[in-house]
């Protein structure tokens, strides 16, 4: 306790696995370095890219769902909590002011390890929803209430967004309920929604980076010529909001309004783009939505 000030969560949430899965990766990629036990300190004298490219060949081996990537382990002595438990976790990370931010079409990226998915055409999209475990009631009142609140959806737009409410935005309202009425730190929550030049997968997870760090200089695939400037000032507003947090708690950066606290009720959500906006319960109905049918994908 004490060791961080702030926190800040881009695109993810707490997952952390069983110290016997931790193990088993462990092992798989020490022995794949030529590693043991015995000559662990070896470890620090491999450059990183080479780590990484033991990763990579590690994973050509492997199917999606069992890639080596190494998520927190919980040992129950460094880790201890899951610090949006509603109980002990979150009661000691309470008063850490804490920042949770997505992309606005964030699992697009995911969805390349199902690529058919971007060939979802109307007549396919129920069948696509369907193998989700939704039954067809379900799937008419998906696709309805998508077509509600995004302007002029594609099949696919529905079905990214759909993926990222029932992850992203799921997550950020279940961080809110732990912290409901227990006091602490203030919790807030934006999305970068300043799109990429991609037309299906716009701003997609991965985007934001370079921007948070106000280097979107150095990411030109993120934009084209006709938008440099704008895109020049959301890395300004993003880079400036991330150093006022980092100072003072408060992550109202440039070029935006007052960024006020995710609270129930008013579900404050700063809209991240070339005229960033405060927006109160940011879909509402794709997130009663998505709690309604928790638990299918």
């Amino acid at each position: 306790k004490g060791l961080f000030h702030k926190a800040i969560v881009q695109s993810g949430g707490f997952q952390a696995i069983d110290p016997k899965l931790g193990q088993k990766d462990t092992d798989a990629f020490l022995a794949h370095l030529g590693i043991t036990r015995d000559n662990l300190d070896r470890l620090e004298t491999i450059p990183p890219e080479d780590l990484i490219k033991a990763m990579r060949e590690i994973n050509a081996t492997r199917a999606n769902g069992d890639y080596l990537n190494f998520p927190t382990t919980f040992d129950h002595d460094v880790i201890c909590y899951d610090p949006f438990d509603g109980g002990e976790g979150s009661e000691y990370c309470k008063d850490i002011p804490l920042i949770i931010c997505y992309c606005k079409e964030d699992m697009a990226l995911l969805a390349l390890f199902n690529p058919e998915i971007f060939d979802t055409t109307w007549e396919t999209l129920p069948a696509r929803l369907a193998g989700f475990g939704y039954s067809p009631a379900e799937v008419e009142e998906i696709i309805a209430t998508y077509k509600e609140i995004l302007p002029d959806p594609s099949p696919v737009d529905i079905v990214v967004a759909l993926m990222n409410d029932a992850r992203q935005l799921k997550f950020v309202e279940d961080v809110s309920r732990t912290k409901d009425g227990k006091g602490g730190a203030n919790f807030y929550n934006c999305i970068f929604a300043f799109e990429s030049p991609d037309p299906v997968q716009k701003a997609f997870h991965g985007t934001d980076v370079p921007y948070f760090f106000d280097n979107a200089y150095l990411a030109p695939g993120t934009y084209t010529a006709k938008n440099k400037a704008e895109a020049f000032k959301v890395s300004d507003t993003c880079g400036s909001a991330w150093a006022n947090f980092a100072r003072t708690g408060d992550p109202t950066g440039r070029n935006m309004p007052k960024w006020l606290p995710y609270e129930q009720g008013t579900r404050y959500t700063m809209l991240i783009k070339g005229e960033s906006e405060l927006v109160s319960n940011y879909r509402a109905k794709g997130r009663e939505l998505v709690y309604r049918m928790e638990g299918k994908r």
